[in-house]
């Protein structure tokens, strides 16, 4: 099991091109990235704010973009991603509300 852990609660889990791993802090409005797990995780970035709460989303190809489903505010945020930077870029909600429970966003097509 990994150790080094900084999250408070469960969540998804991404795997970037550099082979860190985002893990998205459900229901603390964070997402840290660490590297290594085998067995001890170290962070390389994080707690990074994120717009309301979210669960799960995907990088995109480039890996330069994250798309959360942010179950909290009904909508898709979008951040620029970094290993050691993530920065809100802006939302869609394309008619979804808090009661839509977004759960998840990805890329179609993986751009």
């Amino acid at each position: 099991a990994a150790t080094g852990w900084k999250n408070q609660y469960y969540g998804g889990l991404i795997v970037d091109k550099a082979g860190n791993l985002i893990s998205i802090d459900y229901d603390s409005d964070a997402l840290w990235v660490y590297s290594g797990c085998n067995p001890t995780c170290t962070v390389v970035g994080g707690p990074f704010a994120l717009e309301g709460n979210s669960f799960y989303g995907s990088l995109n190809k480039k890996g330069t973009e994250l798309a959360l489903g942010d179950w909290q505010l009904g909508q898709v945020d979008f951040y620029r991603y970094t290993p050691t930077s993530v920065t809100y870029l802006y939302s869609i909600n394309a008619g979804l509300t808090p009661s839509s429970a977004v759960n998840a966003a990805a890329f179609s097509p993986a751009l």
